[in-house]
């Protein structure tokens, strides 16, 4: 009876370090991301709620006349030191305005820039008609397509 116990104790011994020996030359772990079937893409579902992605998406299934309205305004003309002080200067002059919704920071054609958003179209036209006016220094262009600015 003792042969057998001592028989299987070498073996879960021999086994063990078979198994050791396996793990130590698989090199180091490995996870999702080193993994060949880690998608090379951004998944939609990682993004931010405020990436102009899911605004793309959720106007695929509306009419044009429902589309929200978007602008972008290069952060090189807006006055202020930082990022902050420039998005705090856009958002101080538009947040009164009718139609206004939200704005962000991205950059596009190599250069910093502001993306504000408004209910539509026609809101962003007047927009434009009266921040020009008063603030020359801001040069505001309506974006036609968001894809053109998604990376």
């Amino acid at each position: 009876m003792r042969e057998i116990c001592d028989s299987i104790i070498l073996d879960t011994l021999i086994v063990a370090n078979v198994v050791n020996h396996v793990i130590i030359t698989q090199g180091p772990k490995q996870s999702l991301h080193n993994s060949i079937h880690a998608s090379t893409n951004q998944s939609i579902i990682n993004l931010s709620p405020r990436d102009l992605r899911h605004k793309i998406n959720s106007l695929r299934h509306k009419s044009k006349d429902h589309y929200s309205g978007f602008a972008l305004i290069y952060a090189a003309g807006i006055p202020g030191q930082s990022r902050i002080n420039k998005l705090d200067y856009v958002r101080d002059i538009l947040a009164s305005m009718t139609g206004y919704v939200d704005l962000t920071w991205k950059f596009y054609d190599q250069q910093a820039a502001i993306i504000v958003e408004f209910i539509n179209q026609s809101h962003i036209q007047q927009v434009i008609q009266h921040t020009t006016i008063i603030h020359q220094d801001l040069n505001i262009r309506i974006i036609d397509d968001l894809r053109h600015l998604i990376d």
